[in-house]
């Protein structure tokens, strides 16, 4: 028995059999499922400037103004949920000396006594965490841990709460501020107690130790092409334009105001051109 095949089609037109009050053919979509169709008419600025708008939040330096806002879970949306723990969680580190957990989360660090009764012991304070994440936690002796994040990298003593940066010869760290430093920690290994591996976010992978180098990317890799995936997310952050330095953070800025502002003053054209062909058509017949 031959196994049937489903047919499922999505086509964007311009309806020029029905145009709009103002002259311009709609976009409409075109669903087909087995030879059935369906057509809607796409009123696309709407949802353009909710994309727009966005992804503008995205990035620095909008980004700075929502990361550390909250509001309440929008009702029938994924983040409505009974688990009081959602979107939350950023880390969950157990304490093996004081035999406690330490969880991060969006509201700061919590050191708990367990993971079952919720019986919270302290809210601790941290070195400078980056809202971009937590990407290193790790303890090393009984009183502190290595705390990395797009903030720098930090040597944190839990018992005392202080700390100070590990990579700028202990210097006490500045508080919190931008969400990222010169230092972008995005990783860290320890190799074997004679190397530690950093990985920072623009500068790749390299030893901290001076005396250790890191291995050299073959000469095969350097040359390979990159994803078209890789490609659009370059150019849809701006990181495409890193030679102007620290103003590429602005360029999706920039482009998402300048992309409102077309939308809007094509909407407003669109209105005042409606308005216009109206009183010209009313005018017409009122002289005929």
């Amino acid at each position: 028995m031959a196994m049937q095949r489903n047919y499922f089609t999505v086509l964007f037109f311009l309806k020029k059999s029905k145009l709009l009050k103002n002259g311009e053919a709609p976009i409409c979509m075109r669903i087909t499922i087995n030879g059935k169709r369906a057509e809607v008419q796409i009123k696309l600025l709407i949802p353009f400037m909710i994309i727009t708008i966005s992804g503008t939040f995205l990035r620095p330096p909008f980004l700075l103004f929502v990361a550390n806002s909250s509001i309440a879970p929008i009702p029938g949306t994924n983040m409505e949920s009974e688990n009081k723990w959602k979107d939350l969680l950023r880390a969950i580190r157990y304490d093996k000396y004081n035999n406690s957990w330490l969880i991060y989360t969006s509201d700061g660090m919590y050191e708990f006594k367990d993971l079952w009764t919720s019986e919270r012991i302290s809210r601790l304070n941290t070195p400078p965490i980056s809202v971009m994440g937590l990407n290193v936690m790790e303890q090393i002796n009984e009183d502190e841990w290595i705390i990395g994040s797009f903030s720098g990298l930090y040597i944190w003593n839990k018992t005392f709460e202080t700390y100070y940066d590990a990579l700028n010869n202990n210097i006490e760290a500045q508080s919190y501020g931008l969400p990222f430093s010169n230092n972008q920690v995005s990783g860290l290994v320890f190799y074997n107690n004679e190397q530690t591996i950093l990985f920072d976010y623009n500068n790749g992978a390299s030893t901290i130790e001076s005396k250790n180098g890191f291995i050299k990317m073959p000469d095969k890799y350097k040359t390979r092409p990159m994803s078209l995936w890789n490609l659009s997310l370059e150019i849809h952050t701006g990181r495409i334009v890193t030679f102007l330095g620290i103003m590429t953070l602005l360029i999706p800025c920039i482009l998402g105001i300048t992309i409102i502002i077309i939308l809007i003053s094509g909407w407003k054209i669109s209105k005042l051109k409606c308005f216009i062909m109206s009183a010209t058509s009313y005018i017409k017949k009122v002289y005929k």
